[in-house]
């Protein structure tokens, strides 16, 4: 059982006691799940997500484990993206939890062969330990640069929700396209 008292004498515990009281069960926090591929692929962000904080960055290594354990977390769509490819709209970030995060302006976008329109973005979270992760570290991720990439779609339910792939093997940095 959890001793509030003893976890006020332990520094970090109080923190981390009081994120998961405020946040259990916290289905509020799912603005969507799409129901199909189809609609997934009709879910993308017709922007980019905006950059990651100081804040978000550094705390990485504190959030991604109750991400991972459905605190505003990520959420398998059932859907995995065949071939995708797009170039960054800014810089690679890099968080204290070893994921780099990756925003991209598609230029093509194929998920159960429903094909994306044009002008839409995605985010990348790229794991630690994974290919792409190799790759991302080997290679400067940086405005402009163009990249190939395929994994599965899922929901990321941080307010205010949206898509994501996290690439693992599927995931390669290509030439910028001849003007």
């Amino acid at each position: 059982m959890f001793n509030l008292k003893v976890a006020a004498r332990r520094p970090g515990t109080l923190g981390v006691a009081l994120m998961l009281v405020a946040t259990a069960g916290c289905v509020c926090a799912r603005p969507f799940l799409p129901s199909d591929c189809a609609t997934a692929v009709a879910k993308l962000r017709t922007e980019p997500n905006e950059p990651l904080g100081l804040l978000a960055r550094w705390a990485g290594w504190l959030t991604t484990p109750f991400k991972r354990l459905g605190v505003f977390g990520w959420e398998d769509t059932g859907c995995r993206v065949e071939r995708a490819e797009g170039v960054l709209v800014r810089d690679g970030q890099w968080s204290r939890d070893g994921f780099w995060t990756v925003d991209v302006r598609l230029s093509s976008f194929t998920v159960a062969g429903v094909v994306a329109s044009e002008c839409r973005f995605i985010r990348l979270e790229i794991h630690p330990g994974t290919h792409a992760h190799t790759i991302a570290e080997a290679t400067p991720l940086t405005t402009g640069t163009r990249i190939v990439f395929g994994g599965p779609l899922l929901v990321d339910h941080d307010p205010p929700g949206w898509l994501e792939v996290h690439p693992d093997t599927d995931f390669a940095v290509t030439p910028p396209a001849r003007e």
